[in-house]
Formats: structure tokens, sequence, C-alpha cells
């Protein structure tokens, strides 16, 4: 049953929406903590995470922004033309708090992600001059280099 208000609940980087709202947690939230972890993982640039002196409420303020517009604040970087990172927020995006994720699409759509790209580091000009910075980027990998979903398994 689903209570009416519940307290924050989880690592402020990683946490849902949903704890930062003080909203009962469920198995979506747990998919939206491994959703942020994952783009962590593929070196996206999580704005919340910039600033280590943030704090729980400009952490919410700014989750909120980049989740209303993720095309243009949250897949800035590595993860910008990764169509399967999207399918999952997607997928994310429209469960309620009695959903059932599918754990089958999430899985097979990070198999995509896994066989289909490779991080590379890439020097960032530097817009202030000075020197470039490294930063990742998704590369897809060479045709031989993708193995067949089929030979996967859970």
């Amino acid at each position: 049953m689903k209570r009416r208000k519940a307290d924050f609940r989880g690592t402020v980087s990683f946490a849902s929406l949903n704890a930062h709202n003080n909203i009962d947690l469920a198995r979506r939230d747990d998919i939206w903590s491994f959703y942020i972890t994952m783009l962590d993982f593929l070196n996206e640039k999580l704005e919340w995470r910039e600033n280590r002196e943030y704090t729980i409420s400009q952490v919410k303020e700014i989750k909120t922004k980049c989740f209303k517009s993720p095309r243009k604040k949250l897949w800035v970087g590595s993860t910008r033309d990764i169509e399967q990172v999207r399918t999952i927020f997607n997928h994310i995006e429209s469960l309620d708090y009695v959903d059932c994720p599918d754990y089958n699409l999430i899985h097979d759509n990070l198999v995509e992600i896994y066989n289909r790209y490779e991080m590379k580091v890439a020097e960032v000009p530097n817009p202030a001059g000075g020197q470039p910075t490294k930063s990742y980027i998704a590369v897809p990998k060479p045709y031989n280099q993708v193995m067949d979903p089929r030979y996967l398994s859970m």
C-alpha cells in the first residue's frame, strides 16, 4: 500500500525524483537509481554531480530540470546519440507506483549498448584557451566486434 508521504531514502546523486519529493518508493524508483548510475558509468555529464557542495534541494531542482528536458539537459555528452538510453528512460517514465518494470526491455537495451558502443577518450577544446580537456564519447563498434545477442544470457 502506497504511503502518502515518505522520508527521503537513498544517495542524493542517484536517488529518483520521487525520493526527492518524499513520494513512497516503488520498483520504478530502483530502476531510476539504476538508470542514473548507468548514465554515470557511461560517463554522461550529470549536472548535479558537477559540484559536491550542492544541497539536496539544489540537486532536486537540477534533476527536475534535466528530467523534464532530457535531450537538452540530460543526454548532453557520451549518451547523446545512444537510442537505447532514450528507450530505457521512456519506459521508466511511463511506470506508475504499482507497475512492474519490463526487465527484459531494459536488459535487451543494455546488451545493445554494450554490443554497439565503446567509450573512447576525446580531447575537447577549452573555450577559454589553454590545454584541451579529456572527455569520453560513445563510439559505435566496428561490425565485426558486435556480439550476437542470441549468445548472451542473463
